[in-house]
């Protein structure tokens, strides 16, 4: 793969990082000295819990790479892991691949037709599939190019997102309809009948979870997606902003990303994390767990939640005050984010 470049390298420690209590406001702490008993409380519940002291766990040590590469249009949609590790990444003119060091770019070639815009990305065992404004496409990379074909002979749905589920299978949906394929299957089965509210526009990393552009803003499958079986999706929360992401920190407890409202945290009990107690901006474009943690991706920087402790942490570092737009995990283990708009860049994080 060409190597696009690097354009620079330092590093994040705990002494760059503004501990938040849980509930606390935003007054700071320096991080916890080394020998000190942690704080840790967990009723069983596996929601975030309040500390009672001010000791916490320190967040790791990062190390921070740029790429030096930029992409237009970066949203969590475009964004994808293959089974080999690389990231994938979905521009309107060509696919990028991210890999330990280096960033590739591969222009389409479609076979059956163009497209001019990209909705979503899933990353197969061999393949890409992308969602696109003219239809479905499977595309493999064949030397500096990415050679396209329909990922259906018929005229399937207008999917609108994707979502890896368990077992190495795939969840496609469209606005009325939702289907599963098999990572090692490229080609689009016949989809199932689905009953919402309105329209779908979109998928989350929960793949229960599906997304709409207006209230109530998401809903839950009742079940699995069967061949020749109808769904429902059902609004099981309330939410008063729109959503962009979901994700299941555990069995328990499901994290939604919301433009305004910060991430809402439903589980034993109801919580928030936002702009009163430590998240650095109400706009959280997407959400991902990471060692352990819950990241997120706002308009104002990267920040970090501890599931277990309640510890917020708001990394001062080159992100700090810049919009995070998508986030990834390598095979390497390393979180990749997405930062700014027309273009992106993109970073690389990983402990040291």
């Amino acid at each position: 793969m060409k190597n696009v470049g690097v354009m620079l390298i330092l590093a994040l420690t705990p002494a760059c990082l503004m501990r938040v209590q849980l509930g606390s406001g935003a007054s700071a702490e320096g991080p916890a000295a080394a020998g000190d008993d942690e704080q840790k409380q967990d009723d069983g519940g596996g929601a975030p819990v309040k500390p009672t002291g001010t000791d916490v766990e320190p967040a790791p040590e990062l190390r921070v790479k740029d790429f030096g590469v930029a992409i237009d249009a970066v949203t969590p949609a475009r964004m994808a892991r293959a089974a080999s590790g690389d990231v994938f990444i979905a521009a309107d003119d060509a696919l990028f691949v991210a890999g330990r060091s280096s960033v590739s770019k591969y222009p389409y070639d479609p076979s059956d037709g163009g497209f001019a815009s990209v909705r979503a990305i899933a990353a197969l065992s061999e393949s890409v599939l992308l969602a696109t404004d003219a239809g479905t496409f499977v595309c493999e990379l064949d030397d500096d190019r990415a050679r396209c074909k329909r990922a259906s002979e018929h005229d399937g749905p207008s999917v609108v997102g994707f979502a890896p589920m368990p077992g190495g299978k795939v969840l496609f949906a469209s606005e009325k309809s939702i289907g599963v394929l098999k990572a090692s299957a490229p080609f689009l089965t016949p989809p199932v009948a689905l009953t919402t509210e309105r329209g779908v526009a979109g998928t989350t990393r929960a793949w229960q979870w599906l997304r709409f552009d207006a209230a109530p803003w998401a809903c839950a499958l009742d079940r699995p997606p069967q061949a020749g079986q109808s769904l429902a999706c059902v609004a099981k929360e309330k939410l008063s902003a729109k959503v962009t992401q979901v994700v299941a920190i555990d069995e328990a407890t499901t994290a939604f990303a919301t433009l305004g409202d910060g991430v809402l945290l439903r589980g034993k009990e109801a919580d928030a994390w936002d702009e009163s107690n430590g998240l650095p901006d109400g706009h959280v474009n997407d959400l991902i767990v990471w060692q352990d943690d819950l990241w997120a991706a706002t308009d104002s920087g990267l920040a970090r939640l501890d599931p277990k402790n309640g510890a917020r942490d708001v990394p001062e570092s080159v992100l700090a005050g810049q919009a995070v737009v998508a986030l990834a995990i390598g095979g390497d283990g390393a979180l990749l984010a997405a930062v700014g708009r027309q273009p992106s860049k993109l970073v690389r994080f990983s402990a040291k």
